[in-house]
């Protein structure tokens, strides 16, 4: 049985915020002077064909891009989950999808333009 990404595996997008929480940590209690900042993203479950809530996905290293406009695709390197996110560029283990008719990317951003309609029901 396929554990389900939202319910099931959210375990795995638990561990990736507090491990990025941690890096962010370190980086500042050890005197780094490099910049972080939190991406946040929502996981899309194709099973379902909805969203989770809005979470941190990752700690990405320098400075926020500016001027993003809109809903982009980014799928994990690490799992292969894809999220859709207001980041608009492509960090480091990440990868753009594109919306392609009939793609995962298209469904996902459909799903994000459905608002609360688009959002996986909550375990109960």
């Amino acid at each position: 049985m396929k554990a389900n990404p939202v319910h099931g595996g959210g375990r795995a997008l638990g561990v990736l915020a507090v491990v990025g929480i941690a890096t962010a940590f370190l980086f500042s209690a050890c005197g780094g002077d490099r910049e972080v900042y939190p991406m946040r993203g929502q996981l899309y479950d194709t099973d379902a064909d909805c969203l989770s809530t809005s979470d941190v996905i990752d700690v990405v290293e320098g400075t926020p891009p500016e001027g993003c406009e809109g809903s982009f695709c980014l799928r994990s390197v690490e799992s292969g989950d894809l999220f859709v996110t207001a980041h608009c560029t492509t960090p480091p283990g990440w990868t753009s999808e594109d919306p392609d008719a009939g793609s995962e990317c298209e469904a996902a951003l459909a799903a994000k333009d459905l608002g609360d309609d688009g959002l996986c029901p909550s375990p109960t």
